[in-house]
């Protein structure tokens, strides 16, 4: 009997036993996040923050940390972490994780991610040479253009006529055929959204068919070449009897004068530089005379001068003074 009794004490203690263990297992209590801290809590593009995570276990484990976070990137381990943040802007949340093995605990932060504020290209000059130009005539553009962020910068052009080439802050224009005034608009733009605009203008016009020169005494003679009668002829016999084509007055004043002939039609053409010095209406004694070509009063030799359309011909005429009649057949002083 006292050995039955033993037996059921026994087996009643180590039921209780196995109770109390049970009852001891039973009792993990998970850990608290009481707080985590982001710091700062804005960082421009790629900066970075810290995260300061404080949690406490009742049981004293040992406590494990998982971070995840919507944008960036997690460096280190533990309860104090970086945050690398990510390279575009916006706002970014991260969630921690904390585990004792039995049980775990959650929290989160925030980080605001400020994108860099960017700055628009700025154009100081866009220059065009030359600014008026012929039909076919090659132009340069060359723009100057500085960005404050340091972006590069692309160039792009718009012409109301003719064609660019090239690319980049300097390229090249050539002109339309048709004459008339033409805009070049240049955008420059950063790559980030900022441009900047400019317009420049080129006037295109027909060349000018012109003959020029000078008229002027040799050395030892002297004369008042001022409003000397310019002429163009379209033969020898025109010129001969003062039938003149064209006609202008000189420019400037005293030994040496030039002379500018414009709007002239392609050909062949003679020219003299005539002083009219008593009024007369003909070349007459003491008139100051001249020619292109050469020979004397008595017997001129005029050259012909060929006009090119769209081409300026100079020409350099010496001057002399008619001291009386010429022997030969020069009548324009004889007559």
């Amino acid at each position: 009997m006292k050995i039955l009794t033993y037996l059921m004490i026994g087996l009643l203690a180590l039921l209780m036993a196995s109770s109390g263990c049970s009852k001891k297992e039973d009792s993990n209590q998970n850990p608290e996040v009481s707080s985590v801290q982001v710091n700062p809590s804005s960082v421009t593009v790629n900066g970075m923050a810290s995260i300061s995570v404080s949690a406490n276990d009742a049981n004293g484990d040992e406590l494990s940390y998982d971070y995840f976070v919507s944008g960036g990137s997690i460096s280190g381990s533990g309860s104090s972490v970086s945050w690398n943040a990510p390279a575009n802007g916006g706002v970014f949340t991260v969630e921690v994780t904390v585990s004792d093995g039995k049980g775990e605990a959650t929290g989160s932060g925030q980080l605001t991610v400020l994108a860099p504020v960017n700055n628009n290209p700025v154009i100081s000059s866009i220059q065009l040479s030359p600014t008026t130009a012929n039909p076919g005539q090659v132009v340069s553009i060359s723009v100057s253009a500085n960005d404050a962020d340091g972006d590069q910068l692309t160039y792009q052009y718009q012409v109301t006529g003719g064609a660019v080439s090239g690319s980049g802050p300097s390229v090249s224009w050539t002109a339309p055929s048709q004459a008339g005034s033409y805009s070049v608009t240049v955008t420059v733009m950063d790559g980030e959204g900022g441009q900047a605009v400019s317009n420049g203008s080129i006037t295109v016009s027909q060349p000018v068919t012109k003959i020029t020169g000078t008229a002027s005494f040799p050395a030892g003679s002297s004369g008042d070449l001022s409003n000397a009668k310019v002429s163009i002829y379209t033969s020898y016999d025109n010129w001969n009897n003062n039938n003149p084509l064209q006609y202008i007055a000189a420019n400037g004043s005293g030994s040496n004068v030039s002379f500018e002939l414009t709007n002239v039609t392609p050909g062949i053409y003679y020219l003299d530089v005539w002083k009219d010095n008593d009024n007369s209406g003909g070349w007459s004694f003491g008139d100051f005379v001249g020619w292109y070509g050469d020979g004397g009063l008595g017997a001129p030799s005029l050259t012909e001068i060929s006009v090119q359309g769209g081409q300026t011909t100079n020409v350099s005429i010496t001057m002399m003074t008619i001291t009386g009649k010429q022997p030969g057949g020069n009548t324009k002083v004889n007559r």
